[in-house]
């Protein structure tokens, strides 16, 4: 039987999910560009985030693992907080803005952050906040760290 590019991605993606979450549920009904999206990130290992846009705190349910070897924070550490546990005192308000201003309108943004690892270094996380849409309306936002511009290119084109 011919396999759906969901059900292809699903095989080989690598993503530490909430315990409410599996894989599968994450990708059931996703639009196939952003189907594209989640495969490439994986493919590519990249750093990434994604947060739950019908938690009234977009609340975290799935990370990667390249983001716990970057940030030092293990997946029960992230899973099931907002984002904002990133941010510290030098972290840009006006940039923090943006962001919730993204996510009021379900839109994408790029933005550059100071942010906090686990251990209290800083780092500087530029990266794309986009949506992420399933049976026609946005479910999750996956933030994505140090976005290769592939990728940045792809989500302006859908």
């Amino acid at each position: 039987t011919k396999r759906s590019l969901s059900e292809r991605v699903v095989s080989n993606l690598d993503l530490v999910c909430d315990a409410d979450l599996t894989v599968e549920s994450f990708m059931r009904g996703m639009e196939p560009a952003d189907v594209r999206v989640v495969a490439q990130l994986c493919a590519r290992k990249c750093s990434f985030l994604v947060s739950d846009c019908e938690d009234p705190d977009a609340a975290i349910v799935a990370v990667s693992p390249v983001f716990v070897e970057q940030t030092g924070y293990a997946p029960a550490d992230v899973l099931q907080r907002n984002c904002r546990f990133l941010q510290g005192p030098g972290t840009s308000i006006q940039q923090v803005d943006r962001i919730r201003r993204a996510l009021a309108t379900r839109s994408s943004v790029s933005v550059a952050l100071l942010n906090y690892k686990k251990d209290g270094s800083t780092f500087t996380n530029s990266f794309l906040l986009t949506p992420l849409r399933a049976d026609g309306r946005v479910t999750y936002y996956v933030g994505i760290q140090n976005c290769p511009d592939a990728i940045i290119d792809d989500r302006k084109r859908n």
